[in-house]
């Protein structure tokens, strides 16, 4: 038991240690993903409004719609 104990303790450490080094994003680097975001963003909500589109023209009545 104390050796699972261990090593789940271990195991936790070594994960903190690793996902704590990322490097911070430049400001051109900040500005692309934010761009890339808003593109996807968009995509998702053209992508939503067809969807809608395509259920309002089959004519079927759904009472709990929350899409």
């Amino acid at each position: 038991m104390k050796k699972i104990l261990f090593v789940s303790f271990l195991a936790l450490g070594l994960m903190t240690i690793s996902c704590g080094g990322e490097p911070k994003l430049d400001k051109t680097e900040e500005t692309a993903v934010e761009d890339q975001l808003k593109k996807d963003q968009a995509a998702m909500d053209s992508l939503e409004q067809a969807i809608n589109a395509l259920m309002d023209s089959s004519g079927a009545v759904i009472e709990d719609d929350t899409l």
